[in-house]
């Protein structure tokens, strides 16, 4: 024998394939009727119309300022570029909208009813371009609209920033600063 030849034969004889013990048949019973069920379908979820905004006297908007796809040279929120969003246009629409429109007003309209974590995430959702960087901007811009909100009403920072809170938490919306002034009052909010 060479040291090439194994010593072992390279075909298998017929008589050593019988003492073989046969392995069970592995088929896997299936039929039609215990096939696992589909996935659910994503719905869509289907925004209402825009206004007609010329009819609202608002022909400074059009439907392409709430168009997520278009990219902004800015998402700087300055108070000369800024507009109202008219009640008309939903919450949904307004996540969408210019980057200048998403600041004092509207912003308020918006953390009144979701967290700023959701809105920095339902905002950017979409997007070829960001337009906040981290919920924290959205924490700072919001701050800055309350304190713009009380100076144009005359009236304490405080004051605003508490009214805010409880509209928050009669929308189950809390934060620590709400805790930790109205520790009383927040049983009493979510119970209105």
């Amino acid at each position: 024998m060479s040291e090439l030849e194994a010593p072992f034969p390279r075909s298998i004889p017929p008589e050593a394939s019988s003492a073989r013990p046969q392995l069970p048949d592995c088929t896997f019973a299936y039929s039609s009727t215990t096939s696992l069920p589909a996935p659910p379908k994503p719905t869509k979820t289907l925004l209402p119309p825009l206004p007609n905004f010329a009819a609202l006297g608002r022909p400074d908007l059009t439907p392409a300022d709430f168009d997520p796809k278009n990219v902004y040279k800015s998402t700087l929120a300055p108070i000369k570029s800024y507009r109202i969003c008219p009640k008309a246009v939903c919450n949904e629409h307004l996540l969408n909208a210019d980057p200048s429109m998403l600041a004092y007003g509207n912003l308020l309209r918006l953390a009144e009813e979701l967290s700023y974590k959701d809105i920095f995430e339902k905002v950017n959702a979409g997007r070829p371009q960001p337009v906040f960087k981290s919920p924290q901007e959205v924490v700072n811009r919001v701050t800055v609209a309350l304190k713009f909100t009380a100076g144009n009403n005359n009236v304490t920072v405080g004051r605003v920033v508490r009214d805010f809170d409880m509209i928050r938490a009669k929308n189950g919306i809390f934060s620590r600063r709400f805790y930790k002034r109205n520790k009383d009052d927040a049983d009493a909010a979510v119970a209105q």
